[in-house]
């Protein structure tokens, strides 16, 4: 999954991971707030690489 691959490399300096491990990670970095922070880190990566040039 993309998101996946996209919050691996950006957590877990991976290319990709086991979802239970990304959201430990994510967890334990945002206690409260993970769900929030996952889309904040994929929309940034699409800030700065989109998907289509307009």
């Amino acid at each position: 999954m993309w998101g996946r691959e996209i919050l691996a490399r950006r957590l877990l300096d991976a290319e990709d991971a086991a979802p239970g491990d990304i959201h430990e990670h994510l967890t334990r970095l945002f206690p409260g707030h993970a769900g929030t922070a996952a889309l904040y880190l994929v929309e940034h990566e699409y800030l700065h690489t989109p998907v289509a040039r307009s």
